[in-house]
Order: structure tokens, then C-alpha cells, then sequence
């Protein structure tokens, strides 16, 4: 919950909502300001971020979920992103929790 205030940032990744659910409760879910779901049910999709929308998905689509506004936008992921993208977004976050 302070993390971000002291730059710590967690990465979780959770292959079925089973276990997000056994791992994480509703409270702590909450706590995550941005998620990321891939093709998946709407109800799952419903339980995660309060809307169907993943369900909706096509295949090599995705959402990127804002819980701070409620904001929704689909992207394509491509593949993994080089270490010098990686670190630049690393030291934006960093600035971003500090300011």
C-alpha cells in the first residue's frame, strides 16, 4: 500500500483467477493501481476490474486496467521489451512516486 511512496513496486503474475483469488483477497487486489489481463472469461474479467471487457478480447490482445480513474485501454503486446526500455520505465516510476 506505501510502496510506490518509498519505491517499491511489485510485478505479480497469476495464471488462473483461482489463484489470484487463494493468494490475493479483494482488499489486497484493490492495492495493485495497474493490471494487466489477457483473453480470459467475462466473468473472471468481471471479478478482476468490475467489467467483462477481457472477455471481449481477441487473441494477442490485452487490457491495461487504471484503478486510480477506472480508465480501460486494449493494446497488443508484442514480445519482451529490451533492458534499456525496461530500466527508462523503472527510473519514470521512481520519479512518479517521489514527486
Amino acid at each position: 500500500k506505501e510502496g510506490p511512496s518509498v519505491n517499491i513496486h511489485v510485478l505479480t503474475w497469476m495464471d488462473t483467477i483461482n489463484n489470484l483469488t487463494r493468494f490475493l483477497d479483494r482488499t489486497t487486489q484493490r492495492e495493485y493501481g495497474n493490471r494487466v489481463l489477457f483473453q480470459m472469461s467475462q466473468m473472471d474479467s468481471s471479478q478482476i476490474i468490475d467489467t467483462p471487457a477481457a472477455g471481449k478480447l481477441g487473441a494477442n490482445r490485452a487490457i491495461l486496467h487504471r484503478e486510480e480513474d477506472g480508465r480501460i485501454e486494449k493494446f497488443r503486446p508484442w514480445g519482451l521489451s529490451d533492458e534499456d526500455w525496461l530500466s527508462s520505465q523503472a527510473q519514470l516510476l521512481c520519479r512518479a512516486a517521489s514527486s
